[in-house]
């Protein structure tokens, strides 16, 4: 039986079936980091801090890796002035070379009476001294391309083995930088901030979940901002609703402006998503 189309070209559904374009997953709630969990140590946070960037860490453990940083940027500095001063060492050698090189080819030029008493020799002497000369080159060229054959052939002879210049380290940042943003960060750009857990979920769970400060409602894969100026944590809907249009803050009426405002970081790792809840893959169409 023979199959009509009424259009020349391959559906949606048609290609979905052919197993090509973009295909589309919706991530479960196990592919998602919990709203309050720490971006570096991916557990609930103890003494919640926010970074300038809005992400959510744990004093401790952002503390610790400011000052791991830090020491590195101090080990690097080391590094890196020692390099300078090996230039500089180099520079002030390649100078001194060059003023003896000027000194030798001027004593040479000066002294070209006794270099021609010193060629008044004998045609024998000229002749013994001109043979001596031919043989060495001759040695040497020879030994040049044995060399050159056993080292295709016996690379892993220390003499033999290659050898790269030393990477050129570059001047270290006066900073450590945060761990997700890149930006500077210091310990006293950190906000201190407060998070309140669900109190209905067992504390044997393994799952901690934390509410907004205005509604009370669990935050889950919501967009969550901070005012900065008063504390108040709140999802970024209830703020458009309550907070927004007076620009005042619903727990303490106080006033804020656009610069309070800070939109948190859904924290992220190697395996789990950033507050993405669809993940696609592109395949190329036959």
């Amino acid at each position: 039986m023979s199959h009509s189309r009424s259009h020349p070209y391959n559906t949606h559904t048609e290609r979905q079936r052919c197993d090509s374009g973009s295909l589309k997953v919706r991530l479960g709630t196990d592919s998602q980091l919990p709203f309050g969990y720490c971006s570096i140590s991916i557990h609930p946070v103890d003494d919640p801090v926010v970074s300038p960037s809005g992400h959510i860490y744990s004093r401790e453990a952002i503390l610790q890796y400011l000052l791991n940083k830090m020491q590195e940027i101090k080990d690097q500095q080391t590094s890196y002035e020692n390099q300078q001063h090996s230039r500089e060492r180099q520079e002030v050698l390649k100078k001194e070379e060059e003023t003896l090189k000027d000194a030798s080819k001027f004593v040479e030029t000066n002294d070209g009476v006794a270099n021609v008493v010193k060629r008044k020799a004998t045609d024998a002497e000229l002749q013994n001294s001109d043979l001596e000369l031919r043989k060495k080159k001759i040695d040497e060229k020879e030994r040049d391309v044995k060399m050159e054959e056993l080292k295709k052939v016996n690379y892993w002879i220390t003499q033999f083995t290659p050898s790269s210049d030393p990477a050129e380290i570059k001047e270290p940042p006066k900073r450590p930088s945060s761990p997700f943003s890149g930006r500077p960060l210091r310990a006293k750009d950190l906000i201190p901030i407060e998070l309140i857990r669900d109190s209905s979920i067992s504390n044997n769970s393994s799952i901690v979940q934390f509410l907004c400060h205005v509604s009370k409602k669990n935050i889950t894969n919501q967009k969550v901002i901070l005012l900065k100026n008063t504390g108040a944590l709140m999802i970024e809907s209830v703020a458009q609703e309550l907070a927004y249009p007076t620009m005042t803050c619903p727990i303490t009426s106080k006033k804020f402006s656009k610069k309070d405002i800070l939109e948190i970081v859904p924290a992220a790792s190697a395996f789990s998503s950033s507050g993405k809840v669809e993940a696609s893959k592109y395949r190329p169409t036959i």
